[in-house]
């Protein structure tokens, strides 16, 4: 399957002028060791976010729609991985009286910026072949399982409520013991 679409979004969704971006900005690694980050606006045009790596701002910023997958960003570094980093900006002073809520459509702009400015990150749109698989049912009657049911959710119609959360946690299993795993 092709993402031509995606590339060309990001290209016709770029606005004409200068873009954005924070007038001040701290970025320091984060050593925590901790799982999990994120983040985001708070009021007055203060951005702040927790434990993420270079390769999530990426895929914040420069998505378009639902998501940018990992699969979707092509080379870089090991460090744009693994590494996790604590950011706290603010943005102008025009944007200071806005709610957080107004602020999410200028955020990917705010952190294109602040990527290319702080991380040297430099972009190459490309469209690509790659692999997609489709989970099916493979039950002649159609059924999922005995542990299974169908959703009602139309994720076609409203993705923000179709997702997949990925992540480090702990939590404790029936038996009282403790198990890792992703969720």
């Amino acid at each position: 399957m092709r993402y031509a679409a995606i590339a060309l979004l990001l290209l016709v969704g770029q606005p004409a002028g200068p873009r954005p971006s924070f007038e001040v900005a701290t970025i320091k690694r984060n050593v925590s060791g901790a799982p999990g980050g994120g983040g985001g606006f708070r009021a007055g045009g203060r951005f702040q976010m927790t434990n993420v790596s270079v390769d999530i701002l990426i895929r914040i910023a420069y998505r378009q729609g639902a998501q940018l997958l990992p699969s979707q960003i092509v080379g870089g570094p090991e460090w744009m991985r693994s590494d996790a980093y604590d950011i706290v900006a603010t943005a102008g002073s025009d944007f200071a009286a806005k709610t957080p809520a107004e602020l999410l459509p200028v955020q990917p702009l705010l952190l294109q910026s602040l990527l290319e400015d702080r991380f040297k990150l430099k972009v190459h749109r490309e469209t690509r072949e790659l692999q997609r698989y489709a989970l099916v049912r493979a039950r002649k009657d159609g059924t999922l399982g005995p542990q299974l049911r169908l959703s009602r959710l139309d994720c076609s119609v409203d993705f923000t409520k179709c997702s997949i959360r990925v992540g480090r946690s702990s939590r404790r299993s029936r038996s009282g013991g403790r198990e890792s795993g992703k969720t």
